[in-house]
């Protein structure tokens, strides 16, 4: 099911007003500055907001051919749960670090080799981490074909993931989502032409 304009707008505003989505000065851990600062993995603080970005996830999840939802830790564990409830489907994931004791399983829950995957995740920028991510899942016989987001930065992503077979979908664009609260004047031009010229920087490099 293609996302609504208006599903669009409320995810992207719901976003900004739950402050997982912050505009200013900021410096990341590499020493690059930004214009804005992205916090999707305090989504499970917000369970209103949580439930409708669940059920947009879930719309999207819901016409694909898969047996079982995961998520990657820990940050999309809130949404990954939030999509199973809406959805009524079971759900897995893997552990963080390989467990040597007990069952010595990689992936928390119940399944079969065999059964086709769908991974849910708060957003996407190169695709490369999500490649990585998912050798637990082959080791286990897993078949994952496609990975669900609420923001894609837009990063080359999607053709990256489609040479390894996989399928991206996203609510929208990190772009959108931006262009969407300066619309609303939630920040002024400035701003907006500030973190237009980051997210065209990160694309290019």
């Amino acid at each position: 099911m293609a996302v609504t304009s208006d599903t669009k707008k409320e995810i992207a505003l719901g976003i900004f007003e739950a402050g997982l989505l912050n505009f200013g000065d900021f410096t990341f851990k590499s020493g690059i500055k930004s214009p804005m600062y992205m916090n999707l993995r305090n989504l499970g603080s917000h369970p209103k907001f949580l439930k409708k970005v669940s059920k947009a996830i879930g719309e999207i999840v819901e016409d694909l051919n898969y047996d079982i939802i995961a998520g990657i830790p820990y940050g999309a564990i809130p949404l990954m749960m939030g999509v199973s409830l809406e959805l009524d489907r079971p759900v897995i994931f893997p552990r963080k670090e390989s467990k040597e004791y007990g069952m010595a399983k990689d992936i928390i829950g119940d399944f079969e080799a065999g059964q086709r995957v769908v991974v849910v995740d708060d957003l996407v920028t190169t695709g490369d981490s999500k490649i990585e991510s998912m050798v637990p899942f082959d080791e286990a016989g897993l078949k994952v074909e496609d990975f669900v987001v609420i923001l894609d930065y837009d990063r080359g992503a999607t053709d990256l993931l489609a040479q390894s077979g996989y399928a991206l979908h996203s609510i929208m664009t990190t772009a959108e989502a931006v262009d969407i609260i300066a619309a609303e004047s939630l920040i002024d031009e400035a701003m907006h032409e500030r973190a237009k010229a980051f997210l065209a920087s990160l694309k290019e490099s």
